[in-house]
């Protein structure tokens, strides 16, 4: 879906019209990172993958978990959207004593 959204342009609007982007953002064509992969603009695509690798090297990430987030949308100016794609996965919740929690950082 974000594939065809973008090489059709249709993102920004659809983005728009669910109040995730202000109209006054532009016209511009975001740039989209799938599974940590640029789909459209190559070099500002592969910026934002360095950026993100970069970011999960400092959480001692797994190489392979380098592909989280699932869709990015880089707005230029207009900022960064962050997507976690779900489609028929269970949405599961984790108690406050689990021990994974280590893994997370915690908010300033």
């Amino acid at each position: 879906m974000f594939a065809y959204l973008t090489r059709s342009r249709k993102l920004l609007p659809a983005l728009m019209r669910v109040g995730l982007v202000a109209p006054e953002v532009g016209s511009k064509s975001p740039t989209v990172l799938l599974w940590g992969v640029p789909i459209n603009d190559p070099e500002r695509g592969n910026l934002i993958k360095e950026e993100l690798q970069t970011i999960c090297r400092h959480f001692n990430e797994r190489e392979t978990s380098f592909s989280e987030p699932d869709v990015v949308v880089d707005l230029e100016d207009g900022g960064l959207i962050f997507i976690e794609a779900k489609y028929l996965a269970a949405n599961d919740t984790k108690p406050a004593n689990y021990l994974g929690w280590v893994n997370y950082e915690k908010a300033a």
